[in-house]
């Protein structure tokens, strides 16, 4: 199988995982916005913020460095065991070493949601872990239906918590422990990882090399939260929780890029390990970079355009100002995404240290811009900060991997996106009837044009996949 056969094969295997659960959740948006005040999402959106901060503390990004190891020990037993085992045991010492310390800390301080925090954050951990481990022994399939399990069990436990017995932001974060959990719990057996995980697979030298891949990613991790998520404590420090709550609905439609990317990049972060030393890989980074920003380019201006139809139905009257933030953050979220393949690269290359030092720098300007500039332009300042801490990163590691990975670009399909991105913007916040049914049309019809080419190659793979089944 090719390079690019394989990539498209793994994309289109996690995205049937990730693609119908990503929607339901999606259109699950007016069920929230009826059923929680802004204040109420704005508190469930900041807990969620800091499960992501802590999630990398807690785990030291020991996940990562178990799919990077899984990778390279695939078709040995027992050397997939002892990255396994060994994984396993660091990470239920440093949970355990967690619980301890939070309930500790609950008897001094009285924290909101304590129970439910904690649990939230122990069940996200080992869902991720587990869906990495799958993903590090090549088992796609099971991580697409641990994805959708997991993604199905949160939406049911949402409307059984949130509407039917009303318990408000405590409902939705207990419903997503509830599917990390199902999730967790699922990965186990179906992967047999009963035959993994050993006492006897325990090593300290083993436990010591994964630590020293992932101990660099902790900071970075850190971060990275800093550019994408230290914005919501800002603005509910400056602005209020409520407008925290506005906030976090507008960024439901650029994580509907940031979800396809995530599909796309799995398999990606995949392929580049294995093919980062190949000859061509000059010629297959470029091509996969290419497709990137046609593809989801032309995706992220969809967006925009179908926003102003979709907006009023899906999103309650009390967060209408949400709309006036998405084109900005969609730009971030495709920003984002196109780091994320530079990201890969350096994950390939093992070269974790590196990633380092852009990030704190993008996340110290981040924070700076943000703290200066939301007092006197509110939600604005969150978007644009995000938007230029991820495009500012992009285009430095563009040249800082140049000696590794030399990536051409097509610099015609990069002057037509952004044509594109301002024409549909400019009638996304003129916002009649009219320029919103003609911005669909255009757009639409442009980037059918644009990618008739990808898209017939995918219809074609697509037919033969049906034909052989």
């Amino acid at each position: 199988m090719s390079k690019k056969s394989e990539l498209v094969r793994n994309t289109l295997i996690i995205g049937a995982g990730r693609i119908l659960p990503q929607a339901v959740a999606f259109l699950l948006i007016p069920l929230y916005t009826a059923f929680l005040s802004p204040q109420d999402f704005g508190v469930v959106d900041l807990v969620v913020g800091l499960s992501a901060l802590v999630v990398p503390l807690v785990t030291l990004q020991l996940e990562f460095s178990v799919f990077r190891y899984l990778i390279d020990s695939r078709l040995d037993v027992m050397k997939t065991g002892r990255v396994i085992s060994s994984g396993l045991a660091i990470l239920i010492l440093l949970t355990g070493s967690l619980a301890i310390l939070y309930l500790l800390i609950g008897q001094i301080v009285e924290i909101p949601y304590f129970y439910i925090i904690i649990l939230s954050i122990l069940a996200t951990v080992f869902a991720n872990f587990f869906s990495q481990v799958s993903r590090g022994l090549g088992k796609n399939l099971v991580y697409a239906q641990g994805s959708i399990i997991t993604a199905c069990v949160t939406i049911l436990a949402n409307i059984l918590l949130i509407v039917i017995l009303k318990l408000g932001a405590d409902g939705m974060l207990l419903a997503i422990a509830v599917g990390s959990i199902t999730g967790s719990v699922f990965f186990y057996f179906k992967l047999g990882l009963k035959r993994y995980v050993k006492k006897a697979y325990m090593q300290i030298d083993m436990s010591k090399e994964l630590l020293k891949y992932s101990l660099p990613l902790v900071p970075g991790g850190i971060s990275w939260w800093a550019i994408g998520t230290a914005d919501r404590f800002l603005i509910a420090l400056i602005l209020g929780v409520s407008s925290n709550g506005i906030y976090a609905v507008a960024y439901k439609f650029p994580l509907i890029l940031n979800s396809f990317f995530a599909i796309f990049n799995m398999s990606w972060t995949e392929s580049a390990a294995l093919h980062i030393n190949s000859k061509d890989k000059n010629k297959f980074f470029s091509d996969v970079f290419n497709l990137t920003i046609k593809l989801f380019g032309s995706l992220a201006i969809l967006i925009v355009a179908f926003v102003p139809l979709v907006f009023g139905i899906l999103v309650n009257s009390e967060f209408q100002e949400a709309y006036l933030y998405i084109p900005i953050m969609i730009l971030g979220a495709f920003m984002s995404s196109m780091l994320s393949l530079y990201t890969s690269i350096y994950f390939a290359k093992k070269m974790t240290k590196d990633i380092l030092s852009t990030v704190i720098i993008a996340a110290v300007f981040s924070i700076t811009l943000n703290a200066l500039l939301m007092p006197k332009i509110g939600l604005y300042a969150a978007a644009i900060s995000t938007t230029i801490a991820f495009g500012g990163m992009m285009v430095y590691r563009h040249f800082r991997l140049k000696k590794y990975v030399d990536i051409t670009y097509s610099k015609r399909s990069i002057a037509l996106l952004i044509i594109l991105f301002v024409f549909s913007s400019l009638l996304y916040y003129l916002n009649n009837s009219m320029g919103n049914y003609l911005n669909v049309v255009v757009v639409l019809g442009v980037i059918l044009m644009f990618n008739r080419s990808t898209l017939g190659s995918v219809k074609s793979r697509l037919r033969t996949k049906v034909q052989r089944l």
